[in-house]
């Protein structure tokens, strides 16, 4: 039945970091990166989901869990600043937030998926297949205990961006950022759901498309723009 199901769900494809990030970039991936569960070594950017994760981890082991979007914005800057990953990585400062944009996707998530996916990637069949992927992967988070199963699954995806020829560097770049955070995120919150009651998958969609919407400026933005949608979204 699972074979079924997954067999569904495979999405076919028809068809900005400076020059200091990707050195960084490059220095990080290669030291820190192995096979074993959520990292993907064949990812480039896996880098944006392990960024992600240091500060998950952080934030939910500390003791102020904030309920706003601006206090846990600046909770979660707070956090980036003390982190030497993320600021090793980032440089001596983080990227300009805005607390509005991220209320805008948490408010209207439909339509910003849409925008932004819109806005973030140049060919209309990587548009179509991120949609379409972003969809299946919520769903399949929903429906799937065992996570290894959506860990296949989206790394299976990462293979077809990656060997796709007709792809541009910018929407693979776009993609595989936001793959990377999807599966390290679906990692977490396998390991902690919402305390009390089960996790709302249908609300990790802001956090992906945050994420995406972040990564048209850089890593180390999508990292935070995803993780402060996704708590928020968690917090309600």
């Amino acid at each position: 039945m699972k074979l079924f199901y997954l067999s569904l769900m495979v999405i076919p494809f028809f068809i900005s970091c400076s020059d200091t990030s990707t050195t960084n970039e490059s220095s990080f991936t290669s030291s820190k990166i192995s096979d074993s569960l959520p990292l993907n070594a064949s990812n480039p950017y896996d880098v944006a989901g392990q960024l992600h994760n240091f500060l998950y981890e952080t934030y939910y082991d500390s003791d102020s869990l904030s309920g706003s979007v601006s206090a846990i914005s600046s909770r979660i800057c707070q956090l980036a600043k003390e982190n030497k990953r993320f600021m090793s990585f980032s440089g001596s400062t983080l990227p300009v937030l805005s607390d509005n944009r991220i209320e805008y996707i948490l408010t209207n998530t439909s339509i910003s998926q849409s925008e932004i996916i819109e806005s973030s990637l140049i060919a209309s069949a990587s548009k179509t297949s991120l949609a379409d992927f972003i969809d299946s992967v919520v769903l399949l988070s929903d429906t799937e205990d065992d996570y290894s199963v959506i860990y296949d699954f989206i790394v299976g995806y990462e293979a077809d961006v990656l060997s796709n020829a007709a792809l541009t560097i910018w929407d693979k770049k776009v993609i595989l950022v936001t793959t990377s955070i999807t599966r390290h995120s679906v990692y977490e919150r396998k390991k902690r759901p919402k305390k009390n009651r089960d996790p709302e998958w249908d609300l990790m969609v802001g956090n992906i498309v945050a994420g995406m919407d972040g990564a048209t400026d850089s890593i180390e933005k999508a990292v935070l723009m995803s993780l402060i949608t996704g708590v928020s979204e968690n917090s309600k």
